[in-house]
């Protein structure tokens, strides 16, 4: 026996409903604007293929399980749908029930609740003064996401109206309690109150819900708001194969709907073993899921600091996600600022065996100075009197520049005049090359940029400057690039 399922649109070659029929608010649309019409009466659904029987306005509704798109205007649809309560209420059941918010072809206001442009579009509930309203979104925003805390068949619902076309539009969904509106109760009489609990499925960037469930807190009913521009094909088979199930089990017993559970006592061993094994399988898949969305909370939050230190950080926040790329590589970093007590070295030491380097780290908005090799060149110079017992074999300046841009904006060179790129003896090094390395773990090639080792990396980026000995010749000292800078008469 098919499934009984309430429809609020006329049956096929019917007499069609009057516009406004499925809010409960019958309104004249705008000049040269489309009459809506319910996606119900357009869509071809194989009824028979999910074991459905289609109710179309003015059929019964008693035995009905679910319901989509009823309606709430009319005197012979509120007595539908009155029906359709009371035959639940009176099987003991919950009633499933879908509604529609918001037309993907038309952004005009369509409620009589939308005070000064408040909202666009309203759900009514039949026989009562409660419903949702919706405010349409603007086109281009970020992919919806699934609400936390879901019912295996409501999260599966959020899963596939996420497969909505991409341009598709979205509306903010919250609840319309007119009684709110009132200041104070007429006469004293106590205003009603709905009695319901309201979940959001989808939500947006902001945490505004897209996709939304009313339940009753008596369990009574289940009012499911889902926006247009959806495969209503997938939403009855979603009912059929997960929220009957779910929430009206005895329904597919009563119908004999095929592959449903038709009762423990009446189950085969193997029907009980692999039953038995499935939800094992569920247990394990739950325990699982929850590890791997814990691990990727904990790599989501370290990947933070050093994404957004390196890609947008200056000062502090800057040095400390390069000192964390550069322990990662195996160079064991020492930040001097901290442990020389001051500033006239370089931001950190770094090795790797016997070999030691300084490492200077500057954020700039724009372009990067010239000097600031200057300013890492003195940095050696007073280290090397200064610590003579700790040589270092030379430096490396790290620049995240151009931090006015977007990262994917950004010029990948630090320096691109030929003579400075000929005469310098320091490595220059892009925070976007140091990301890309540390985010592919190849720790050979931020040791090479940075240190210079002779491992086996794929050759630097061209951000990562350098030059032989024969190329800088008597030019390449410290002192003479100072000079040739102009900074010669600086103090270090």
């Amino acid at each position: 026996m098919p499934l009984p399922i309430h429809l609020g649109v006329s049956a096929p070659n019917s007499e069609p409903i009057p516009d406004g029929y499925w809010t409960g608010m019958p309104l004249e649309p705008r000049p040269g604007a489309q009459v809506r019409t319910s996606p119900l009466e357009t869509t071809v659904i194989d009824w028979d293929q999910h074991g459905v029987e289609p109710r179309w306005q003015g059929m019964e509704t008693a035995d009905c399980v679910a319901a989509l798109l009823p309606g709430g205007s009319a005197d012979a649809s509120r007595n539908e749908f009155e029906r359709l309560r009371e035959g639940a209420r009176g099987r003991g059941e919950p009633l499933l029930i879908v509604s529609m918010l918001g037309y993907e072809y038309d952004d005009a206001p369509r409620s009589m609740f939308n005070v000064f442009g408040m909202f666009d579009d309203t759900v009514m509930f039949p026989q009562g003064i409660f419903g949702v309203r919706g405010r349409r979104l603007p086109t281009g925003g970020p992919r919806p996401s699934l609400s936390s805390g879901l019912t295996a068949a409501d999260r599966d619902l959020g899963t596939r109206l996420l497969n909505r076309p991409k341009d598709a539009p979205w509306w903010t969904l919250s609840l319309l309690d007119p009684t709110e509106m009132a200041s104070e109760p007429a006469r004293g009489q106590a205003l009603p109150r709905l009695n319901a609990e309201f979940k959001s499925i989808l939500v947006d960037g902001l945490g505004n819900p897209l996709v939304a469930v009313l339940i009753a807190r008596d369990e009574a009913w289940r009012w499911y708001i889902v926006p247009d521009a959806i495969i209503w094909d997938t939403v009855v088979d979603w009912l059929v194969q997960q929220a009957i199930p779910a929430f009206v089990p005895h329904a597919p017993r009563r119908f004999r709907l095929a592959g449903h559970d038709v009762g423990t006592a009446w189950r085969t061993r193997a029907e009980l073993a692999a039953q038995a094994a499935l939800a094992d399988m569920e247990i394990r898949h739950s325990t699982e899921r929850a590890q791997l969305e814990a691990d990727l909370k904990d790599a989501g939050q370290a990947a933070t600091l050093v994404r957004d230190g390196l890609l947008h950080g200056a000062g502090d926040e800057l040095v400390q996600a390069v000192e964390q790329v550069l322990d990662d590589a195996g160079l064991s970093p020492t930040n001097l600022d901290r442990s020389e007590k001051g500033t006239w070295s370089a931001d950190l030491l770094v090795g790797l065996g016997s070999r030691k380097q300084l490492v200077e780290v500057k954020a700039v908005s724009g372009t990067a100075s010239e000097s600031l090799v200057g300013d890492l060149l003195r940095h050696l110079d007073t280290w090397r009197s200064a610590k003579p017992d700790l040589p270092v074999e030379g430096g490396t300046l790290i620049v995240n520049h151009q931090r006015r841009r977007q990262p994917e904006e950004r010029e990948r060179t630090i320096y691109n005049r030929p003579e400075l790129v000929k005469a310098n003896t320091v490595r220059v090094v892009s925070t976007l090359d140091l990301f890309d390395w540390w985010k592919d773990s190849n720790w050979s090639a931020i040791q090479q940029a940075v240190l210079g080792c002779p491992v086996a990396a794929p050759p630097p980026p061209p951000s990562t400057v350098t030059a032989s000995e024969e190329d800088v010749a008597a030019e390449s000292s410290p002192r003479g690039i100072l000079r040739w800078l102009g900074l010669s008469g600086r103090s270090a």
